[in-house]
């Protein structure tokens, strides 16, 4: 009983430092380097990552033409496999997977949408979904997507989602062009 009694408190501070840790790493984010990232390949290399097998149900709509953002290559990774990462595991056991991610060149600014067909998100948790240290998840540590939206401003950029119960959900962000 004193052992079991000792691996439940070493668990729990185990995870006090995880969340201590995170909360820290969130409030004290590394200056972004900012430079010209090539996002159509970094798209590509993204998504043959997440490839478990050939059919994995990623696939990337990006145009033939270049496309260059001003942003922070390392930041833009990490919110690109946290958004990934959310996609695949709002797909429900048994439901073939289907993620598109989009790269659409607008006249003023890159939009980059990741379409997952998952459960979408309830209602009641919409308001929260950019919340830091909200998670719907029993492992999360709830600063995933808060982080990718403080990122994603701090880059001059905009990121939102749209959702339908049961279809699935779309992220989107928008950043800015790279110029000389």
């Amino acid at each position: 009983e004193l052992k079991q009694s000792f691996r439940t408190i070493l668990t729990q501070i185990d995870s006090l430092s995880k969340i201590a840790s995170s909360f820290s790493s969130f409030y004290k984010l590394p200056e972004l380097q900012l430079e010209k990232v090539e996002l159509n390949d970094l798209v590509k290399e993204l998504a043959v990552l997440h490839q478990e097998t050939e059919s994995s149900g990623i696939y990337t709509h990006i145009p033939k033409q270049s496309t260059l953002i001003l942003a922070d290559k390392k930041m833009v990774v990490n919110i690109m496999n946290n958004l990934l990462l959310n996609a695949i595991q709002s797909i429900p056991e048994g439901r073939l997977r289907k993620i598109d991610i989009f790269i659409n060149q607008k006249v003023d600014c890159v939009l980059i949408e990741i379409k997952d067909n998952g459960t979408g998100i309830p209602i009641e948790l919409r308001d929260k979904i950019f919340v830091p240290y909200f998670s719907t998840k029993y492992s999360g540590s709830g600063i995933g997507l808060a982080l990718a939206k403080r990122l994603v401003e701090d880059m001059k950029g905009a990121i939102w989602f749209e959702t339908s119960l049961e279809k699935g959900t779309s992220f989107y962000i928008e950043m800015p062009y790279y110029s000389e």
